[in-house]
């Protein structure tokens, strides 16, 4: 039998040693694990029952906070900027076969400044002043929204995350009006007597005329509208409206801030059964920019017998205006019942013979271009009219004018498109 040779002392004693290290740097690894699961487990969530950890979940809710500021281009804000309310229309969607689709069955909770809490579904209103601001609470991630504000008369509207996904955490849809001040220009009507003996009599100079004026405001003006009337304040609550003045020799009324598109109508009283012929009794036209348009009435006392002329002149502004382009104009003319026919007139020069006593010519003219009508009997009614030019985006201070030839006299009309 082989005796089994024994380990020796020294060899035991390293192998009890090597365990008994092992077994230290086991159990410090244990009591550092479980010191960092319990303070763990006084930060967060755990299972009361079996101690698990349990993270806390990520949040799935947003907001989206839609804002309102308001400028205006020039000058500064009234009190009709700040308290004017804006509306907005929110609509929330849903992802169908690979479509958004309204969600018509979300409802949100909304405050305004943190006031009373509201709520909102799809197609909702929203109003909001300037500075003022809406947030919508409890927008799951990733739910599709658009905001679109009611466009507000004369103002222009720039956004920012007008329509998106809703995020955790907040979004913004800001909102920015502008306020655009509309240009404004005047009518300038003067009033102009004659006399065939060249010298007026003082019944003459001191006759008033009464003008009647018809105004069309734009349909997006903001009323009231306060223009002036020789320097006076008028104010005016409704889109269509009548002004009346009278006026001697030499006087003239001058109506300011009129917005630009407003269309007028200015006509003269008819004097003829006191003896005044007026060259010209009615403008009919637009507001075109910043100017001041000038409507001359000139009546001659008398003027009868002899022939007069008709001067039509076409003006072309604006920095894209063509100088070169051609615009159309009718002229219709009633001749007096007892003219004797036929009977030649000129055109720019050229002879003309009409055999009745109405008729219509036209004629193409361009930027400081005429057209001169003469030997027109004194009492002939005429009609001057351009075509309309708004579609190649051209807008005409005088559309119509209507008159009276008077004898030896030039009924003068001007066009500025």
């Amino acid at each position: 039998m082989t005796a089994v040779k024994r380990p020796a002392p020294q060899m035991i004693f390293l192998y009890k040693s090597i365990c008994a290290l092992l077994a230290l740097i086991f159990l410090c690894s244990a009591v550092v694990s479980g010191t960092m699961a319990w303070r763990d487990a006084t930060q967060h969530k755990t299972n009361n029952v079996r101690g698990k950890y349990v993270p806390e979940e990520e949040p799935r809710e947003g907001e989206l906070t839609i804002t309102k500021q308001v400028t205006v281009d020039s000058g500064q804000l009234t009190v009709d900027h700040l308290t004017r309310e804006f509306e907005f229309i929110v609509n929330f969607y849903n992802i169908e076969n690979g479509q958004s689709v309204i969600d018509t069955d979300c409802e949100y909770t909304y405050k305004i400044d943190g006031g009373t809490a509201q709520k909102i579904k799809s197609g909702g209103e929203i109003k909001l002043k300037h500075g003022q601001k809406a947030v919508i609470t409890g927008l799951p991630k990733g739910k599709l929204y658009t905001v679109t504000e009611t466009p507000a008369a004369g103002y222009t509207t720039t956004s920012v995350n007008n329509q998106g996904n809703a995020i955790v955490g907040n979004i913004t849809a800001a909102f920015t009006n502008t306020f655009q001040t509309p240009k404004s220009g005047s009518l300038k009507i003067t009033k102009q007597v004659t006399g065939d003996s060249g010298q007026l009599t003082v019944e003459q100079t001191e006759k008033k005329f009464n003008f009647t004026v018809d105004l069309i405001l734009p349909a997006d003006t903001v009323l009231p509208l306060t223009i002036t009337v020789n320097g006076q304040p008028k104010q005016l609550s409704t889109v269509t409206c009548q002004l009346s003045t009278e006026l001697r020799h030499d006087e003239s009324v001058l109506i300011s801030n009129l917005p630009a598109g407003t269309k007028y109508t200015v006509a003269e009283d008819d004097y003829s059964t006191d003896g005044y012929t007026a060259t010209i009794d009615e403008y009919e036209g637009e507001i075109i920019g910043e100017t001041e348009l000038p409507l001359p009435f000139v009546n001659v006392h008398g003027g009868d017998g002899e022939d007069g002329s008709l001067t039509i002149t076409k003006t072309v502004t604006g920095v894209s205006g063509d100088k070169n382009k051609l615009f159309n104009f009718t002229v219709d003319l009633i001749l007096p019942a007892d003219t004797v026919l036929p009977i030649t007139i000129t055109v720019n020069g050229q002879e003309k013979q009409l055999s009745t006593v109405t008729c219509q010519l036209s004629t193409e003219l361009r930027h400081s271009e005429s057209m001169v009508i003469s030997n027109l009997p004194a009492g002939t009614e005429y009609t001057v009219a351009e075509d309309d030019y708004s579609g190649d985006d051209y807008a005409t201070d005088v559309q119509n004018a209507t008159g009276t030839i008077a004898g030896n006299e030039t009924a003068a009309v001007s066009v500025t498109n």
